[in-house]
């Protein structure tokens, strides 16, 4: 015969063993068993192991900070490469100009092609004209007196200057108004011109 607390015993291991049993037609999964918790688990230095994770973690990002700066070097000094090839064929298509009287069909649509790749990366070409002169933007190669123009106001380029996004890729040079700025006297156009006020007049 059974002892009762033996009864007692296989009863509540049944009891304990159907709680974590779905009940029939109920369509609950079962409960997974816990995992076993490592014998030296209790032994590992939570704060020392935090830190070496932190540590781990900041040479990552270093490690990314430090790729994604080289390939956006790399990348800059193919741009600044095709400006250069842009700026031949410029001089190329304005030097066959003067010598024959017409523009070159393929240079020019070679020329606009380079722009094309250029825009398609993000680059722009910089519209300084009739602005101040930004120092972070233009180079200042010269100035002239221009009445009735504000000064170090940019009046002609001389060579242009491309934005990448909104990082300087290639200053501009240019010329700007030189002189202290005053109000262009009546009857007068840009550069001093004079024109006529008289709407009746030829």
């Amino acid at each position: 015969m059974t002892p009762p607390e033996l009864r007692l015993a296989d009863g509540k291991a049944a009891a304990a063993d159907s709680a974590r049993r779905p009940a029939a037609g109920s369509g609950a999964a079962a409960l997974p068993d816990p995992l076993p918790v490592p014998a030296k688990a209790a032994e590992v230095d939570l704060e020392a192991a935090f830190c070496r994770l932190l540590r781990r973690a900041t040479l990552l990002d270093r490690a990314r900070e430090k790729q994604a700066k080289a390939a956006h070097d790399a990348q800059r000094e193919l741009l600044v490469v095709l400006l250069e090839l842009y700026d031949d064929l410029s001089a190329l298509g304005e030097s066959v100009r003067v010598q024959s009287g017409r523009e070159d069909v393929g240079i020019g649509a070679m020329r606009r092609k380079v722009l094309g790749r250029l825009a398609r990366a993000g680059v722009r070409q910089m519209r300084l004209d009739g602005r101040l002169a930004d120092p972070q933007a233009a180079e200042i190669v010269g100035s002239e007196p221009r009445a009735g123009v504000e000064q170090d106001t940019v009046v002609q380029t001389v060579s242009e200057g491309f934005w990448w996004g909104d990082e300087v890729l290639r200053p501009a040079r240019v010329v700007v108004a030189a002189g202290v700025w005053a109000p262009a006297p009546a009857g007068t156009g840009p550069g001093g011109a004079e024109v006529s006020l008289d709407p009746g007049e030829d």
